[in-house]
């Protein structure tokens, strides 16, 4: 599959289930009006392909500048405290993301399912160690991301001079990654909530037999 068309049908798919109203609860929990929400995913459809040079640097509008602008503003909606919890979690996580490119470039054996499948796995393990509400785990995973990719782009840069950051590439793994790490947080919460509920009617049919 070309880049660029993963992310183009799943934010499509979130731009109809977000009309239907599906994602009322997600954007009112990041901050962002559900009409909003629904024009900046418009936007970054339409805005992908859009390519910013300067000294060898390529820059994406459309998959890079907007989404971290989206990620900053949920972290910037934040208590000064979970700001620098969320700063420092996606500081760890990018760092973590970009060792694992750079693995994955010295040895491709390492590589034993797509990179951006591999990347989301990850991603999510890190979202579930290091955040449990949603939007922090928005933040933390997009931020992480988007520091993955600038620190891929030094490297690439020190090895041939030119270098891209937020690619239609970096756009599939982007989405894709958030959609595992988000999915996967709720289905957790879900499970917790019916652990500690049935826990609770447990105990409380002991106590009513006791009495």
């Amino acid at each position: 599959m070309n880049a660029g068309y993963l992310s183009f049908c799943c934010l499509l798919l979130i731009w109809i289930v977000g009309w239907m109203g599906m994602l009322d609860g997600l954007s009112q929990r990041i901050g962002i009006r559900p009409r909003v929400f629904l024009f900046l995913l418009l936007v970054v459809l339409l805005t992908g392909n859009i390519e910013v040079h300067a000294y060898g640097i390529g820059l994406y509008m459309g998959s890079f500048l907007l989404p971290l602008g989206m990620f900053t503003y949920v972290w910037a909606r934040e208590e000064k405290d979970v700001r620098r919890y969320i700063l420092t979690a996606a500081l760890l996580a990018g760092v973590t993301l970009f060792l694992l490119r750079y693995m994955l470039r010295l040895d491709p054996v390492l590589q034993i399912v797509g990179e951006n499948y591999l990347l989301a796995s990850v991603a999510l393990l890190l979202a579930l160690m290091m955040s449990r509400d949603v939007a922090h785990g928005l933040a933390i995973v997009g931020l992480a991301f988007c520091i993955m990719d600038i620190l891929f782009a030094g490297y690439t840069y020190q090895l041939n001079r030119q270098s891209v950051i937020g690619s239609l590439a970096f756009r599939d793994g982007l989405v894709l990654a958030l959609i595992v790490s988000l999915s996967g947080q709720c289905v957790m919460a879900a499970c917790v909530d019916i652990g500690i509920g049935t826990v609770r009617r447990l105990f409380g049919l002991r106590k009513g037999r006791g009495q």
